[in-house]
């Protein structure tokens, strides 16, 4: 009898699993929709300047997480400025790409180190939304909001290297 109810109830719990990280998928494709939307929308700027600005509003919001995170935890870390230390080079490689000369490389280098502040900073964002137990809630939640900025950047980045490849051709 125990057997059986250990057998039901784990099969419960892999099947509410399995319909929570569908949920998650669709909620996901949604927003992914969402996204494609916004990169359709018409604007006077072209595509490349709209990708300049999201560049420094990314590279500002992660200099200004590092800075709050920092004087947050009393100054007692320098690792709280980490976040500053990826948006800091974002920012003035966007501010570069304003001269068309420097827009591809300057672009390209932002999305590696938005992937590498994304790879960085997923294993914690990840264990922090599976309800993991964290020490430091500070240091979790700046880690799980530079893995969502650098996320959403580099899809955005992505979509539109995709639209300037099929402008060329």
């Amino acid at each position: 009898m125990i057997s059986i109810q250990f057998k039901f109830l784990h099969s419960e719990l892999r099947l509410t699993i399995v319909v929570e990280f569908i949920q998650l998928k669709t909620k996901l494709s949604k927003l992914l929709d969402v996204f494609c939307v916004l990169l359709e929308f018409r604007t006077p700027y072209t595509g490349e300047k709209i990708m300049i600005y999201l560049g420094i509003i990314y590279g500002l919001a992660l200099v200004v997480l590092g800075i709050f995170g920092y004087i947050k935890s009393d100054m007692a870390s320098v690792t709280a400025l980490i976040p500053a230390f990826l948006g800091a080079p974002v920012f003035v490689l966007s501010l570069f790409s304003m001269n068309p000369k420097f827009l591809m490389i300057g672009m390209h280098i932002n999305v590696v180190v938005a992937l590498a502040g994304f790879i960085a900073t997923s294993r914690d964002t990840f264990g922090f939304i599976s309800g993991q137990e964290f020490d430091n809630q500070l240091a979790v939640y700046s880690k799980a909001i530079t893995c969502v900025l650098s996320l959403i950047f580099i899809i955005f980045s992505v979509a539109s290297f995709i639209k300037a490849r099929k402008a060329k051709k």
